[in-house]
């Protein structure tokens, strides 16, 4: 309850930011703002966010998971380090190509039984799972994700010269093996500082659980569970994708089972049709729109139906209650929407007034010296750091920083993608240690951590991250930035 208070009061605090601008948002203006901001998530990532807490929590629940681990537990004691190697190299691995971020709060119940079986204790898992996902998000090699993000913060100058998704890519390879190997170093470090020491049989009073077997029905609802969540991110990939959407395959396929294209009429207005005394004259158009949407994002229909047919599938092998994981997903889920919802609203407000536009011509220098491309990519990346840090939404850097778009074109085209790149980089840093983070918080409960605990663990982390990023985004102005 706090969290969404404080962000509720954030956004209070944006309103008056908007009475210097030529529109102004009024106080109560923002109950319109929360409204549109629920209403472009719940259709934009909302119901993403509920099929894929469905999938997983209707795995989960089936406990095939957590009797496959239990049968390669002596496997796995003798190389604990190495799980969390490869733990956290998967999840950044997903965060990073796929945008994963908030998907992973719904790991924890699967992960923390994990650390602790290894002899590690519950904040380990909170160092894979939610710092894995920080350094892949560090390194974003997603294509598709990087050009929506360029967009969104630049877009208005995209049209003056060639971009694509793999601008920037040999930064972002740097920055994902560093942060990465970082992480990974640093949690096998605080894993062996903290190791949990096991209790003797004698004075063991609580029994540990029988593991559930892992039998044929497991074994199958393994590979259903595979099959699906290989198929969602393969379905990603752009070549991939294209082949689908292009497949002929449900044409074969009776229209009793699976039509391919739902057909509407629609009554369009031409001239020279002309006018039978009153009655105007119209020509029917017939317009196709595939059923099941088209493959190639996250979060779109034709995932999101994917996901929930393997949930379903899942329940019926594993013989439970489809409604009794439904409700334990929307539960769950339920959280993390009003998280983007209500950390999304500051940068509705913001960009509702127009103040990027505002400012743009204010902004673009008389002159440009040498060192003007160090102040300017600097300043975005300062700007981007400390809104991120307070407010915690990729949105309000992109409602911040837009205006500068002109002044970073007048330095040159390089400056322009890597200011955008710079941002996005910022917005993640900001976020990663902001108390203000709903997927920060989310993941601590799960952690049973509170957020004073998770600084004073993590601060040297931190330290090494703020250096490691510095340097790193000074060698790269300096030598690769025209």
């Amino acid at each position: 309850m706090p969290f969404f208070l404080i962000t509720f009061l954030i956004s209070l605090f944006a309103i008056p930011l908007t009475w210097l601008t030529k529109n102004p948002i009024g106080i109560t203006n923002i109950f319109q703002c929360i409204y549109q901001t629920a209403a472009d998530r719940l259709v934009s990532q909302g119901l993403s966010i509920f099929a894929f807490a469905f999938f997983v929590y209707a795995l989960l629940q089936s406990q095939t998971l957590q009797a496959f681990f239990a049968s390669k537990r002596k496997w796995l004691e003798k190389r604990k380090y190495f799980a969390i190697g490869l733990i956290t190299i998967i999840v950044a691995l997903l965060s990073s190509n796929l945008s994963w971020f908030d998907e992973f709060v719904h790991f924890y119940p699967l992960v923390i039984p994990l650390m602790l079986a290894l002899g590690f204790d519950i904040f380990s898992s909170i160092l894979c799972l939610y710092g894995g996902s920080i350094a892949g998000l560090l390194g974003l090699m997603s294509s598709q994700r990087t050009e929506k993000w360029f967009v969104r913060t630049f877009g208005d100058a995209k049209d003056g010269f060639s971009y694509n998704g793999w601008a920037g890519i040999g930064f972002r390879l740097v920055s994902f093996a560093l942060f990465v190997s970082i992480v990974i170093l640093f949690n096998i470090w605080y894993c062996s500082r903290n190791k949990q020491k096991p209790l003797s049989k004698k004075n063991e009073l609580i029994k540990e659980e029988t593991p559930p077997p892992f039998n044929r029905t497991r074994k199958i609802i393994l590979a259903v569970a595979g099959f699906f969540l290989l198929g969602s991110i393969l379905a990603q990939v752009p070549w991939i994708a294209g082949k689908i959407n292009e497949s002929k395959l449900l044409e074969k396929i009776s229209s009793k089972v699976s039509s391919e294209y739902e057909i509407e009429e629609e009554k369009e207005k031409h001239e020279g049709v002309g006018k039978i005394g009153k009655t105007e004259m119209f020509k029917a158009k017939e317009s196709k729109e595939k059923y099941w949407g088209t493959f190639g994002e996250w979060g779109g229909m034709a995932l999101d139906c994917w996901l929930i047919i393997g949930a379903i599938i899942i329940c019926l092998l594993a013989r439970q209650s489809i409604i009794g994981s439904l409700t334990t997903a929307v539960q769950n889920a339920v959280p993390l929407v009003l998280i983007y919802i209500l950390s999304d609203v500051p940068a509705v407000i913001i960009a509702k007034s127009g103040i990027s536009k505002s400012l743009a011509p204010k902004l673009l220098p008389k002159t440009i010296s040498p060192f003007f491309k160090y102040k300017i990519l600097f300043s975005i990346f300062g700007i981007s750091l400390l809104a991120n840090f307070f407010v915690a939404s990729t949105g309000i850097s992109a409602a911040l920083v837009g205006a500068l778009a002109p002044t970073l074109l007048a330095v040159s085209e390089s400056t322009l993608v890597y200011a955008s790149i710079f941002a996005w980089t910022a917005t993640i840093f900001g976020m990663a240690f902001s108390p203000f983070n709903g997927i920060l918080i989310a993941s601590l409960e799960k952690g049973k951590t509170t957020y004073k605990q998770f600084i004073k663990r993590t601060w040297p982390l931190a330290v090494i991250m703020s250096l490691t990023l510095f340097g790193l985004l000074i060698f790269w102005t300096k030598f690769y930035i025209n």
